[in-house]
């Protein structure tokens, strides 16, 4: 029987290179050539590439002119549509601006450029930060060099949710990257007040980061938690000064209705079936809120008390720690309540450290080579129709590869105890 972890890593290396390198070519020809510019932004088949970049311009520009309106769904439509002008007829639906007031103030510095140009300079922007973020923490992980440099390149470019949704979209996900990479430094380093203040900018989406910052805090103490704390207070404070406290109490009404299966203006709402990770799967299994908050809390308490376990287990060991990292990471974005395709760019960072540290993952290495490849595959984030039910494969995906990392985990333990045992007999 083929043993497939006994095969030289130079041909799972070749055949990854390869992978990649066509989801590239792909990704590229797709965007280039089948949707070229029309009317001044450019559209695929009817949808906007760009589209969520529309939302963020225009909260600029209303930032700028209109400030006590920013969360005024009617005064952002009219905006909208000033903005795309004659295009405007192109755009299909509703987008919203739900994000915190201080996203608006950024944004609010790219329109004083035309839509197209500011586009491209946040397009350019956002990767010199998801570049500069991975090939410093390929540095971190001791495999910064030339090979490994063009191995990165490849896999950023040829992940379909960064490249297509998160760049051509316009969104803000390379800022979820450059955190978790400079995370990954800081708790390695114990510099757990800037570590904990690092991760109160997630205050741009707090779901993809409350897991994560639960965990920590529980292991790291006091630090962690009072950097949280004072970069949490200074932002707020900075939100309810930009927007006075009527304007943040607006942001809050909204943002608490932008959850799945909840309405948030008439006819607008995040469906379940479009969602990524946990919660959007127990959502669309339930058509009863109370069972699909149940049954993701199940979920939530059982990874955190895996985490916890793997947490307190690391403690003591640099390779295990590096590992329980990418795992704590994984299941944050697994349970964000919010999770949505581009938001998957975030994986990158995690994934890195999974391939940086391959030769520990033990027995399962394989099995959690192929599942993270397979988020590299467009098809895994179509919907499915089970048994009636709208699925998203992505979200069993995260289940199987929280699975398949920590049994790796258990096993790389159980192997560092029996060689410790094994040197004490000597």
């Amino acid at each position: 029987m083929l043993n497939l972890n006994r095969l030289p890593i130079k041909i799972f290396v070749a055949i990854a290179i390869g992978y990649l390198l066509t989801n590239v070519i792909l990704v590229l020809k797709n965007t280039i050539i089948n949707y070229p510019p029309k009317d001044g932004f450019i559209l695929t088949n009817g949808r906007v590439i760009g589209g969520d970049f529309i939302a963020f311009y225009t909260a600029g520009k209303i930032a700028r002119f209109d400030l006590s309106n920013l969360y005024d769904f009617r005064t952002q439509k009219e905006t909208r549509k000033n903005i795309l002008k004659h295009a405007a007829d192109s755009f299909q639906g509703e987008l919203p601006f739900v994000y915190p007031p201080l996203v608006a103030w950024i944004f609010s510095w790219f329109t004083f450029f035309n839509f197209d140009t500011a586009f491209y300079l946040w397009v350019t922007l956002s990767i010199v930060i998801s570049l500069f973020s991975l090939l410093i923490l390929s540095y971190y992980l001791g495999i910064f060099t030339i090979k490994s440099s063009v191995f990165i390149l490849l896999g950023v470019f040829g992940f379909i949710p960064y490249f297509i949704d998160c760049l051509a979209g316009g969104q803000l996900a390379t800022i979820g990257i450059l955190i978790y990479s400079l995370l990954f430094f800081l708790l390695q380093e114990k510099k757990d007040f800037i570590a904990g203040l690092v991760l109160s900018l997630g205050y741009y989406k707090p779901p993809l980061f409350f897991f994560f910052a639960i965990v920590v805090i529980m292991f790291r103490g006091k630090q962690f938690f009072f950097g949280c704390l004072t970069g949490g207070i200074i932002l707020t404070a900075l939100s309810i000064s930009y927007t006075g406290f009527l304007g943040f109490e607006k942001y809050l009404s909204i943002v608490s209705r932008y959850t799945y299966g909840q309405e948030l203006m008439k006819g607008v709402m995040l469906p379940p079936e479009s969602g990524m990770g946990i919660f959007a799967l127990t959502t669309t299994l339930s058509s009863l809120m109370i069972t699909s908050i149940t049954l993701y809390m199940v979920c939530f308490v059982i990874l955190l008390y895996v985490c916890a376990k793997l947490f307190k287990l690391s403690n003591s060991d640099k390779k295990m720690f590096e590992i329980t990292y990418a795992y704590v990471v994984i299941s944050s974005l697994a349970l964000s309540l919010q999770l949505i395709k581009y938001d998957l760019s975030i994986l990158l960072a995690p994934f890195l450290i999974l391939v940086a540290k391959y030769e520990i993952l033990n027995k399962y290495k394989v099995v959690i080579g192929m599942l993270i490849f397979s988020f590299y595959c467009e098809w895994i984030f179509r919907e499915i129709v089970l048994v009636g039910l709208v699925l998203n494969v992505s979200s069993f995906l995260f289940i199987l590869i929280l699975i398949f990392l920590f049994l790796s985990l258990r096993s790389y333990h159980k192997n560092i105890l029996l060689k410790n045992s094994q040197f004490r007999l000597l």
